[in-house]
This record gives structure tokens, sequence and C-alpha cells, in this order.
């Protein structure tokens, strides 16, 4: 069943723990892009090897699009295909552009050899930790007050897909184990579009999800 849903919050973590939080998660996250890296360019060496790196060769081979060409080459998942189909056409697209090609004509697009330099690796500069595609969600590290804040787009399922992301389970983890002072914490409410349409007094409102600190 559909259910349009979102959810945020902001949370104060102690002084003491926020660097310590945000540079762990920023670990955690490129340790991530470190695999799915990897993973790219296994793929893409399958699809190589079965000449399927451009629209031309899928259509001709019976595939509707890039995942469609993965999972029968790897016979992998259908999330996993999906996955790396939005990843290599990510990284193909600024290039096809920048020559003319377009997806809709299949003599020119081609898929590119994943680099690391299309990849979000993440520095100690940078304070916003996001994903886009199926499953959009944000994090976001606030150095002034030493705050983070979460939110998962609204959507169908949105929460339901943010939330089984590796990095956001990573992250709700975290907040689990932190030893909360006094004046640290925060709530991450939500609300979806069965509960909005509540017809008694006072329904509607939005709902807490999460408490944390003392």
């Amino acid at each position: 069943m559909s259910c349009n849903e979102w959810e945020s919050g902001k949370i104060k973590l102690p002084a003491k723990v926020y660097n310590k939080f945000r540079k762990q998660l920023m670990e955690f996250w490129n340790a991530c892009e470190e695999e799915k890296f990897v993973s790219a360019v296994h793929a893409w060496q399958a699809l190589k090897d079965a000449k399927l790196t451009t629209s031309a060769a899928l259509k001709k081979a019976g595939h509707l699009d890039v995942a469609h060409g993965l999972m029968s080459v790897l016979g992998c998942s259908e999330d996993f295909a999906d996955e790396m189909g939005y990843l290599f056409n990510e990284m193909s697209y600024a290039a096809n552009r920048k020559a003319g090609n377009t997806y809709s004509n299949p003599r020119s697009w081609k898929l590119l050899k994943p680099t690391r330099k299309v990849m979000n690796f993440l520095t100690n500069k940078d304070r916003r930790f996001e994903s886009s595609g199926w499953g959009e969600w944000m994090i976001c590290f606030i150095d002034d007050d030493k705050s983070v804040t979460w939110s998962s787009g609204e959507n169908n399922h949105a929460v339901e897909f943010a939330h089984s992301h590796k990095v956001v389970k990573q992250f709700f983890s975290m907040l689990n184990r932190v030893e909360w002072t006094r004046g640290s914490g925060g709530k991450i409410v939500g609300n979806d579009e069965y509960n909005q349409e509540s017809e008694y007094e006072g329904g509607g409102a939005n709902y807490v999800n999460y408490v944390f600190g003392k």
C-alpha cells in the first residue's frame, strides 16, 4: 500500500562528542563509497565483456535499461542493479551531454568506466551527507551549535526507503550509543498521508518517532 510520508528533526550532540561523531560517520560513508566503487568497476567490466556498454547494444540485446542488462549478465538483485544503473548514468551523463549524446539516441550513448573522481568521497570540510534518487535523505552537521539535522524527504514510503540505507542505519545506531549530557538531544518527528486525514480533534498533527537525550 502506498503511503506518502516524511521524517525530520534536529539533534544537539554533546560538545565533546560532536567532532568524533561526525568523523566516524564520514569514515563509514567513505567506506561505503569505496565498496560501491569496487562493485561498480566489477559491474562495468561485466557489461564490457558482454559488449553492453552502449544504449544501442543494450537495446539490441533486448534490455530495457542498464539495470536490466546487469541483472542478466551478473544475475544480481534488482536493488543492486538499480543502484549501479543509476550510478553509471550519473557518471556518464555529463560526458555524453558534452559530446551531444542523449540516451534517446541509441547510436551514441555510452557508459563510461567508473573512476574515483566521480565518486562522492567526503573530506573533513564536508558537513552534508545526502542520497539522491530512490530513497532521498539528508544528514547535515551544524558546527555553530554542535547539532545534526535529519530529513528523509517526502514521498511514497520515503521514511522506509531512507532507513534502509547503510549510512542511515549507522547514523541512528550511533545516536543510540551517545552518552547524552544535560541540554543535549532532541526529537525526530514525522507525518504521513493517512494520519493527516484524521477527522477527530487534534488528529493529523506531527508525531514523534525518536527521542534522544535525557
